[in-house]
């Protein structure tokens, strides 16, 4: 599992949520992300091609940075707000059906 670009904050948070016994040691739990420099026409590209509009333009920017980093699979309380990109390979997964 990975983290995007947007995540970084909530990422830096990590290792303070982390037990201080926790066995991960050093390595981090999930890989961080950066955007790659067509980022914004990827976005652009999605919203206009899918007309999102409003917050689901944030959406459309996870979609955009998950592609060019070949994520197919979008870990997400939200799925019916991913299903428009289903076309594209984009799977939402709950993580509330994972755990069971």
């Amino acid at each position: 599992m990975s983290l995007l670009a947007r995540q970084i904050a909530t990422a830096s948070a990590i290792p303070q949520l982390l037990p201080s016994d926790s066995s991960l040691g050093s390595k981090q739990p999930f890989p961080l992300l950066i955007d790659p420099p067509d980022t914004f026409e990827r976005w652009k590209d999605l919203a206009a091609r899918y007309a999102v509009s409003g917050v689901q333009v944030h959406d459309a920017r996870l979609v955009a940075v998950a592609q060019a980093n070949g994520i197919q699979n979008i870990l997400t309380f939200n799925g019916r707000d991913f299903g428009r990109y289903s076309d594209l390979g984009i799977r939402a997964l709950d993580p509330i059906e994972i755990g069971k």
